[in-house]
C-alpha cells in the first residue's frame, strides 16, 4: 500500500505540470472548452496546451462570442505556456464557416523564441472582413520537439459599417505535422530546411461572411395591363380674341387638358378650353394568377458537430482532501508469519519495485508510456523514469497526442 500510495503522490505532483507547463495556448481570447470559457455542460479540457488531436479546433462546436471587433482595428491575443519549444512558426487566422480559414498574419521561425511565459500579440483585422460571427485562430509549428502541430479557435464577432456581405481574400491556412499534411521536420538552428518554401506556396482563397444576405427568390411578375400614352390629337381652339380698339386680332392658345389614367376612348374629341374635359370611369382591375417561382432556392443548414470529449485523468488524493477518490488498495498475499526460534534465512516474498529509468533522447518535461500503457514518465535530462500507473487507469496518447492517465 506504501508503494502505491508513494506512486499516486508523484503523479500527483508531476500533473500541474503536465497541464501548465507542458506546451503552449491561446489564453486572450478565451478558446472553446478552456478554464475561462468552459464549453457545453461546463466541460473544461484541462489539457488545453496539448498538440492538436482533431482538426480543426481540437473539434469543438462553436460557442458564444467572446470578443467583438472593428474591421479595420487590431485584435489582441496572448500566447501563454511553459515550453516553447525553441520557437517557430505562428499563424493567425479567420473563418466564418468554421472549415475554412484566411490567414491575417505569419511569423516564420521567431515566434514565441525566448523565455517561456506569456507572448502578446497584435493581429490587424483586415477592413474588408464582413460583419459577422467568426471564428479567430492561432496555429503553431514548434521547432524543436514532437513533430506536432497546435491550434487553438475563439469565437469573436466583427463590426464593420459598410455592412454584412462581401468576403474576404487572403492565403489559405498552412497546416503542416497531421495525416494528409506535410511533415516539417526540427529546425532548431538558423538556415535549417524550416518549411517556408511549402509556406510559400498556399493558395489564395476568399470566405464569404456569415452575415452575407441570402441568394433572392425569383422576382414574381404581376400582369402587366397596357394603358396606352394619351396620343389623342390636340384640336386648335377656333375661337378668336376679342377685338378691342385697333388692335390685331389674335389667336388665343388652347389651356392644357388633363388626360386621366384610365384608358381614354380615342374617338372622344378634346373640346375647347374651358369646357372640362368629362372624367371616364377606370375599368375594374384584372386578378394577378399567382406566380410559382421554377425553381425553389434550397439552403444548406449546417449541422453542428457535438464536441469530442475525453475522459478526465483521475484526480489524485492529496492527504485526505475533501472530495479525494479512495482508490481500491492492491490485495498483496499476507506475508508468513515465522516460525519461533531462529529467524528464517529464506527471502521473503517482496513485491519487485514498479519503477525503471531508461536513458533516451528526450525533451525536459515530456510524458512518455510504457509497457503498453502500464507505465508513465517524465524526461529530465534525457532519463525517463517510468511508474506503474494506478490501478483502473492506463497511459495513453491517442487522446491528444501526448502521454496522458484515463481510465481503462
Amino acid at each position: 500500500m506504501s508503494s502505491f500510495m508513494a506512486v499516486a503522490f508523484l503523479l500527483a505532483l508531476l500533473a500541474p505540470s503536465v497541464v501548465v507547463n507542458g506546451h503552449m495556448m491561446m489564453t486572450n481570447p478565451a478558446p472553446r472548452s478552456s478554464k475561462t470559457n468552459p464549453g457545453p455542460n461546463n466541460f473544461i479540457d484541462y489539457s488545453y496546451t496539448a498538440p492538436l488531436g482533431t482538426f480543426p479546433c481540437k473539434g469543438y462546436a462553436p460557442q458564444a462570442s467572446v470578443k467583438t471587433v472593428q474591421a479595420g482595428s487590431s485584435l489582441a491575443v496572448t500566447v501563454s505556456g511553459g515550453a516553447t519549444h525553441g520557437g517557430g512558426h505562428c499563424f493567425f487566422s479567420l473563418s466564418y464557416d468554421g472549415q475554412t480559414f484566411v490567414t491575417l498574419e505569419s511569423i516564420i521561425r521567431t515566434c514565441l523564441a525566448g523565455p517561456a511565459g506569456d507572448f502578446s500579440f497584435s493581429v490587424p483585422i483586415p477592413s474588408s472582413a464582413p460583419a459577422g460571427k467568426a471564428t479567430f485562430a492561432w496555429s503553431w509549428i514548434n521547432a524543436i520537439g514532437n513533430r506536432e502541430y497546435y491550434m487553438n479557435c475563439a469565437d469573436i464577432t466583427i463590426e464593420n459599417p459598410a455592412g454584412g456581405g462581401g468576403a474576404l481574400a487572403g492565403p489559405k491556412l498552412f497546416v503542416a505535422n497531421l495525416p494528409g499534411y506535410p511533415q516539417i521536420g526540427e529546425f532548431p538552428n538558423a538556415g535549417q530546411d524550416d518549411g517556408r518554401a511549402l509556406i510559400a506556396q498556399v493558395p489564395t482563397i476568399s470566405v464569404a461572411g456569415s452575415g452575407a444576405p441570402a441568394a433572392p427568390a425569383p422576382p414574381v411578375l404581376p400582369v402587366q395591363v397596357p394603358v396606352p400614352v394619351s396620343s389623342v390629337p390636340m384640336a386648335p381652339s377656333t375661337t378668336s380674341a376679342a377685338v378691342v380698339g385697333a388692335e390685331p386680332t389674335t389667336v388665343a392658345t388652347p389651356a392644357p387638358v388633363s388626360i386621366p389614367a384610365a384608358t381614354p376612348d380615342p374617338a372622344l374629341p378634346i373640346p375647347p378650353a374651358p369646357v372640362p374635359v368629362p372624367t371616364l370611369a377606370s375599368p375594374p382591375p384584372i386578378p394577378t394568377p399567382p406566380t410559382v417561382p421554377d425553381a425553389v432556392p434550397t439552403f444548406a443548414i449546417p449541422v453542428p458537430v457535438p464536441p469530442v470529449r475525453f475522459p478526465r485523468p483521475p484526480r489524485w488524493p492529496r492527504n485526505g482532501h475533501k472530495g479525494s477518490v479512495d482508490y481500491p488498495v492492491p490485495n498483496y498475499p499476507p506475508m508468513p508469519t515465522p516460525r519461533r526460534g531462529r529467524p528464517s534465512t529464506k527471502p521473503r516474498n517482496v513485491p519487485a519495485s514498479s519503477s525503471k529509468t531508461v536513458n533516451t533522447r528526450c525533451i525536459d518535461g515530456e510524458f512518455r508510456c510504457a509497457d503498453r500503457g502500464t507505465k508513465i514518465g517524465e524526461c529530465f535530462r534525457n532519463q525517463i523514469t517510468f511508474l506503474a500507473v494506478p490501478p483502473g487507469t492506463k497511459c495513453s496518447t491517442k487522446a491528444t497526442g501526448s502521454a496522458i492517465l484515463v481510465w481503462a
